[in-house]
């Protein structure tokens, strides 16, 4: 008989262990790990507000996030990775969970659902560590993930060295662990005999995963079930099965002895049978015919009979004993056979049993879910179509209220737009509301007529202008010509030029001391540097009184602003040039442009909704 040591948390271990001692074996319970909650903060919290898809790696998962009573999205679709988790959120949550055929991470991985979830938002609930295949998929498939590590997994206090010589005394053979991490604990700190006779036990483990990891520990192979689950009926129905086995291989080496046995007494016959025929041989009476000793002879052959006889009445009573022996063995070979046929039936008869009634149950019990599934659906279709949709004039107040607020306020016609046609989606939905939105579809026009004043492109084109003013080129008057006085006149030898001999004899006494330059054209006074300064400041003035009533929306003096900004360019700056008259060109457009920063808005649904209100 089996003896199993259960391995698992505390919690999980009583109904495992009273499953198994029913089916008639022993099982102790013996948790190597325990289960810490960790310290979860709000902000961790916080994606399950608007998560799409919860997924919950466990049974411990559930019930350590449901203590903490989280604000869940009503909406979100729950995962698990398996059965017990399913029936866990169910209890918690009062959410049918969706689980997977295969119940590992790669069967969640499998699910139609799991596959397109480009920008969905999933929190993945599990403790502590653990294989980070299902995080790095939902990843690669661009699902905006949350981790919520919410318990970890610690070994419990004590030294497996010292659990060993209880666990042999107990007679353990049989070990269930259902973790890499339970494994990692149940071989640390042993000796090379303990890890040896450890080798010798039997293990079942809940995944293929766990069964490889556990080779790396030289564990042979036919040593390690894997029960496909970590729930208490996939394990059970391995021990079952594995159990099973085990005494149709006890029956067949009975029987294989038995033929043994059969085998030695052929042999054993054929080697009595042997030397009877041998001394039938020899058992021939030899004499010579002698007349003188004739009685001597006939006294011979007397003896020689006698002894034949007595000889022959042996080996048939040896003979006699081996047949009997040979039948009693027989009998009991026979009989063995009829109580191994007997046994192998009633195996047969009682798995076919068993077989039969788990598939009734699962049969019923999935016939009354289909049922249960089918009624609720029924009463909620039939809920749904009972309930009777109504307007809500408190919602269409408010968003008329909200369009008037955008257009009127706001100046944002855009957005006013926006909020009207949105009402009207929501009258299109109900009767008797064709009236209201003919009048909002006109107000929808009305506002599409309208166009916000460009008050920040204006601002900067007048911030452009302001920069070119220190470069644009004032009207200053360009100098004539130098008269050529180069040419030396020479003295005239006539007396009547003295006066034109004196007055250029003084003229070279004079460039000595004095030089004297002389234009061929009028000259108009020019401007100072100061004066230069004070122009171009004039014009930045004007400029930046525009800006300021642009902002302010004072219209008039924004305009008289730029008209003042173009009579000082026209008065004192060169128009011929094109720096300026692209600037004049500029302001000219920005005074021309139309600036209602207050258009006069009525809307016609205004009216008509207080009357639909009342």
């Amino acid at each position: 008989m089996s003896v199993f040591l259960i391995t698992r948390p505390k919690n999980k271990n009583e109904s495992l262990v009273s499953f198994i001692e029913k089916k008639g074996f022993k099982a102790f319970s013996f948790p190597l790990l325990n289960l810490q909650p960790l310290e979860i903060t709000s902000s961790q919290l916080s994606p399950l507000i608007d998560a799409d898809k919860l997924i919950f790696i466990s049974q411990d998962a559930v019930k350590s996030l449901a203590a903490l009573s989280p604000v869940i999205n009503p909406s979100a679709i729950f995962f698990a990775v398996g059965d017990k988790t399913a029936q866990t959120i169910l209890e918690f949550f009062n959410k049918k969970a969706v689980v997977p055929n295969n119940q590992d991470s790669e069967g969640l991985l499998e699910l139609k659902s799991l596959q397109d979830i480009d920008g969905d938002s999933i929190v993945l609930i599990k403790g502590k560590g653990g294989r980070p295949l299902l995080a790095k998929t939902l990843k690669e498939r661009r699902a905006r993930l949350n981790t919520l590590n919410i318990y970890q997994r610690q070994k419990v206090v004590g030294n497996v060295s010292d659990w060993f010589q209880k666990w042999q005394q107990q007679k353990i053979d049989s070990i269930v662990l259902t973790s890499n991490a339970a494994v990692d604990v149940i071989f640390s700190d042993l000796t090379v005999k303990g890890c040896d006779w450890l080798r010798t036990c039997q293990f079942y483990v809940v995944s293929e995963r766990t069964a490889k990891y556990l080779k790396t520990f030289n564990v042979p192979i036919d040593n390690i079930h894997n029960c496909n689950g970590a729930s208490d009926e996939a394990i059970l129905s391995e021990v079952i099965k594995q159990n099973s086995e085990a005494k149709n291989n006890f029956v067949k080496s009975h029987i294989q002895e038995a033929s043994a046995i059969m085998s030695d007494q052929s042999i054993s016959e054929k080697e009595v049978k042997q030397p009877e025929t041998a001394n039938k041989q020899n058992s021939k009476p030899k004499g010579n015919t002698v007349a003188i000793l004739s009685l001597l002879i006939a006294l011979g052959a007397a003896g020689g009979f006698a002894f034949n006889f007595y000889s022959n009445n042996q080996q048939q009573a040896l003979v006699q004993q081996l047949q009997m022996n040979n039948q009693s063995l027989e009998q009991s070979l026979n009989a063995l056979k009829a109580q191994i046929q007997n046994n192998s039936a009633n195996l047969t008869g009682a798995i076919k049993n068993e077989l039969t009634s788990q598939k009734l149950q699962v049969e019923t019990a999935l016939n009354a879910s289909e049922k249960n599934i089918s009624e609720q659906l029924e009463n909620s279709l039939n809920e749904i179509k009972n309930i009777k949709v109504t307007l809500n004039p408190q919602e269409v107040r408010s968003l008329h209220r909200m369009a008037e607020f955008k257009a009127k306020v706001e100046k944002d016609f855009v957005g006013a737009v926006d909020i009207l046609t949105r009402l009207d989606s929501l009258l299109s939905e109900h009767s008797d509301t064709s009236e209201l939105r003919a009048v909002i579809a006109e107000d929808i026009q009305m506002l599409k007529g309208l166009s916000n004043v460009p008050v920040q492109d204006l601002y900067l084109k007048l911030h452009g202008l302001l920069n070119q003013v220190d470069t644009l080129p004032l009207n200053m008057v360009k100098l004539p010509s130098l008269v050529n006085n180069t040419e030396q006149e020479v003295l005239s030898e006539d007396i009547s030029d003295w006066q034109a001999n004196l007055k250029h004899s003084w003229s070279l006494l004079v460039d000595d001391f004095i030089k004297v330059n002389e234009r061929t054209e009028k000259i108009e006074p020019l401007l100072t540097k100061e004066e230069q300064s004070l122009i171009r400041q004039q014009v930045r003035f004007y400029i930046s009184q525009s800006q300021t009533a642009l902002q302010n929306q004072q219209v008039v003096i924004y305009k008289a602003a730029l008209e003042q900004a173009n009579k000082v360019l026209a008065s004192f700056f060169d128009t011929n040039s094109s720096a300026v008259h692209n600037v004049n060109n500029e302001l000219n457009q920005l005074k021309s442009t139309p600036l209602n920063f207050n258009p006069q808005l009525n809307l016609a649904s205004s009216q008509l909704m207080k009357e639909w209100s009342l």
